[in-house]
């Protein structure tokens, strides 16, 4: 009988030992805490380009992809980060206003990484939904969220956000669903203010008219 006991306990011992193994090796890996900070980025938005140009001496006027236009941006000559003013399709360049519009045109957005806004991505990929949660979006079929040629656009704090997911696996226009889009560090993300946009573009009409004599 104490034979049959000490096989049991020894039995029931193993026992716990392997379930615990099993549940640590099959636990989910916890989704990275993401913390969308937007307050270091946006401190320029609303500046106007003159004071830009005499900050960022060795900025330059950039032709930037934007989700719908090219953006018309000045910025680091890689790219990396950008001051956004208008989007252009055949319209006027920002370099060609700077000498009428500097003190006018006034910063209505930034280019830059979706790594240096959302804090927790590291190199390690994220889940759009994942990453739309972190904002409060947690429906990504909902009205608060768009897909729009590979770029995924949504509001936030009281900007237009827009994040380019197309990848050379993924062509712009590519049908697919926003809860199985993978989104790295490395993604493109423009972060705007529809009312600067505004202000800028009817500068920009204002300046062709003038151009065109009407």
């Amino acid at each position: 009988m104490k034979k049959v006991c000490i096989y049991l306990l020894s039995f029931l011992t193993i026992s716990v030992m392997l379930s615990g193994c099993k549940s640590d090796k099959g636990s989910t890996v916890q989704a990275p805490v993401l913390t969308a900070d937007l307050s270091a980025a946006t401190t320029d938005i609303g500046k106007p380009l003159d004071e830009l140009l005499s900050l960022h001496t060795s900025y330059e006027y950039l032709h930037l992809a934007g989700y719908d236009f090219s953006d018309e941006c000045f910025g680091a000559a890689d790219g990396s980060f950008a001051f956004v003013f208008f989007g252009t399709q055949g319209g006027p360049s920002l370099k060609e206003m700077t000498a009428d519009y500097a003190k006018q045109l006034k910063c209505a957005g930034i280019h830059t990484t979706v790594g240096k806004i959302f804090s927790g991505i590291g190199d390690a990929p994220v889940s759009a939904k994942n990453l739309l949660s972190s904002v409060g979006i947690n429906n990504v079929g909902s009205d608060e969220v768009t897909l729009w040629n590979g770029w995924i656009l949504f509001e936030y704090s009281g900007y237009s956000m827009a994040i380019n997911t197309n990848t050379p696996d993924s062509a712009s226009g590519e049908a697919q669903e926003i809860s199985k889009i993978i989104i790295n560090k490395d993604f493109p993300l423009i972060i705007t203010d529809e009312e600067l946009l505004s202000h800028n573009i009817k500068l920009c009409d204002e300046y062709t008219k003038k151009q065109l004599h009407l």
